[in-house]
């Protein structure tokens, strides 16, 4: 009789075992797993090297293995208003980066702006028993929605605002809003500007306004646009009987694309009119004329509220962060 016999199972090759072998960190890995690794500036020996023991072990990603083992599903539900907002697409990369070096995947939905809409993307999350939820998007979560979160034990955490009000055992990550307003219309002040209009600011941005306003001995007329689109803000500006000589706007978008109809208006910028924004996104140095803009750091953001919700899937104790904005000073200003 002839015995079958049956072949030994290869060794399972890991993330953290190919960082070892190529002498990287398991971020480079997955930076070039993705082909993120130019932009954490990974030098072309060092990708070559890490392709290298990737081809030589035939690794692939595997989590199932240990979300079976762990009894978790090893995915993050990411909740978001919509993916072409400006401050998201590189936030998404921070979250990936982290998630991915912890064996994590990525479930992202978007509201659409739409509270229904998000009751049921949360919803459809639990169903699929994300590990997780990070948030950004409308704040508000509905009492029953709120209690199955908590029979789940689910952590969640907001981005870019605080959703503690509507849902206490939270946390969450952002940049300083007020830091933000302050930054922004002290530029504007020491640009010599006395009449400022601030379009769509967002509450804590207008607070930051408003304080830096309360302490200055300088007498400054601001005017707060509110619920405009870039198009109804030119107008508004443009129809002014008296104009004011720096718009505000809370995002780079709508700034270069008021400043798209300024310009071919012959309005000069910035001696007649200066423009800054929130963001600093890729756009605002390529404008016709590059966005002075208050920088957010939006991919350290999304890495950071990864790694506050793995921590608090792990049963950490971990905290609400807040991160700083920086000027970036440019033409339009």
């Amino acid at each position: 009789n002839t015995e079958t016999m049956t072949p030994p199972a290869k060794p399972v090759v890991t993330m953290k075992e190919i960082a070892r072998l190529a002498g990287v960190s398991r971020q480079a890995v997955s930076a070039v797993l993705n082909n993120r690794w130019k932009e954490i500036r990974l030098s072309e020996p060092t990708r070559r090297k890490i392709e290298a023991v990737l081809q030589q072990t035939q690794f692939k990603p595997n989590s199932l293995g240990r979300a079976l083992v762990l009894q978790k599903s090893q995915l993050i539900g990411v909740v978001v208003s919509a993916v072409n907002y400006s401050f998201f697409p590189e936030a998404l990369q921070g979250m990936e980066d982290l998630a991915e070096q912890e064996d994590y995947g990525l479930l992202v939905m978007t509201t659409r702006d739409n509270a229904d809409r998000q009751e049921q993307i949360i919803r459809f999350m639990l169903d699929r028993n994300v590990d997780g939820l990070l948030v950004h998007s409308l704040p508000k979560i509905h009492r029953p929605l709120q209690d199955r979160i908590r029979q789940r034990n689910m952590p969640v955490v907001y981005m870019g605002g605080d959703g503690t009000s509507f849902f206490p055992e939270a946390r969450s990550v952002a940049t300083d809003g007020r830091q933000i307003g302050a930054l922004g219309i002290r530029h504007l002040m020491e640009r010599g500007h006395r009449h400022i209009a601030c379009v769509d600011l967002m509450d804590c941005v207008r607070q930051g306004v408003q304080a830096l306003l309360t302490k200055s001995s300088e007498k400054v007329q601001v005017e707060f646009w509110e619920g405009l689109s870039y198009r109804e803000a030119w107008k508004r500006w443009h129809d002014a009987p008296v104009r004011p000589t720096a718009v505000f706007f809370m995002g780079d978008d709508m700034a270069c694309r008021f400043l798209s109809l300024a310009i071919p208006a012959g309005v000069l910028i910035p001696n007649q009119l200066a423009v800054l924004g929130v963001d600093d996104i890729p756009t605002a140095a390529d404008a016709l004329i590059p966005l002075t803009t208050v920088a957010q750091p939006r991919y350290e953001q999304g890495l950071a509220a990864a790694r506050l919700l793995l921590d608090l899937v792990k049963g950490k104790e971990a905290e609400s962060i807040v991160l700083q904005p920086r000027l970036v000073v440019r033409q339009t200003t």
